[in-house]
């Protein structure tokens, strides 16, 4: 079993969290755990991963999928959109990932709200 967070962002308190909050659940779940990205960071007008304080989306995609590592993530999922444009942008947080040992796996939503999960380096 996994223990997954959909919510992450600059947003999110440093580990281990308030202690009854979610992300203490995550943060004593370790090893097995993983993490979404609230939402997408390239074309938000409303900075909404980085609690809607405008900020460069390359960084606020790196400093979101940095509080996942730290909580432990063994995979972090961020939006097929982010993924393709900060390698377009030569921002690419994908060797990142790897160097932190969390693979990213992008995440497109249709409007059905069907995830599909791709390595960051194959879409």
């Amino acid at each position: 079993m996994i223990v997954q967070r959909n919510a992450l962002s600059t947003c999110v308190l440093l580990p281990p969290g308030d202690e009854f909050s979610v992300w203490n659940l995550l943060w004593i779940s370790q090893p097995d755990v993983a993490g979404q990205m609230l939402y997408f960071c390239f074309g938000d007008p409303n900075y909404t991963v980085n609690c809607g304080v405008p900020i460069d989306p390359a960084l606020a995609l790196m400093a979101a999928v940095d509080r996942g590592i730290l909580y432990g993530m063994k995979y972090v999922e961020v939006y097929q959109t982010d993924a393709k444009k900060s390698r377009t942008e030569k921002n690419d947080v994908s060797p990142l990932i790897a160097h932190r040992n969390a693979p990213a796996l992008p995440l497109e939503r249709s409007s059905s709200h069907v995830q599909e999960h791709v390595r960051a380096g194959h879409c």
